[in-house]
């Protein structure tokens, strides 16, 4: 009888740990890339003030560190050939602010930042139609 119990009472308890594990594990993923796109949006803010500022050694450092955000795995969110050439057109730009920042050229640095965000804006309407 304890025995029969004490396994009523395990498989319960499994049963409502296992599914709550998977949800969470969605949750955790859904979660991980808002936190991942939270840092590209600091970033872009930060790039933002720095540019209002002149202040073009720390938005050469933002974009530097865009690049990195880039290079995450999380990133790649499709493998479709549009969205690769996104990505990679949105590498290059990024590359092209932060050696802007960096030759001191406040102007073209506006510009490539300017690129940058409408970029931004333009893949996220590409995947929000994808998902329709």
């Amino acid at each position: 009888m304890k025995t029969t119990a004490l396994c009523i009472a395990a498989a319960a308890f499994l049963g409502a740990y296992l599914v709550p594990a998977q949800e969470r594990s969605d949750v955790e993923r859904k979660d991980s890339r808002s936190d991942f796109m939270e840092r590209k949006l600091k970033c872009g803010q930060k790039m933002l003030a720095d540019l209002s500022r002149r202040d073009l050694r720390s938005v050469q450092e933002d974009a530097d560190q865009l690049e990195l955000i880039c290079a995450d795995l999380q990133w790649n969110v499709l493998q479709t050939q549009e969205y690769l050439e996104r990505s990679a057109t949105f590498r290059r730009t990024v590359a092209a602010l932060s050696a802007a920042a960096r030759d001191d050229r406040y102007d073209r640095t506006r510009l490539e930042y300017v690129d940058v965000v409408g970029q931004c804006f333009a893949c996220h309407e590409y995947l929000r139609d994808r998902k329709k």
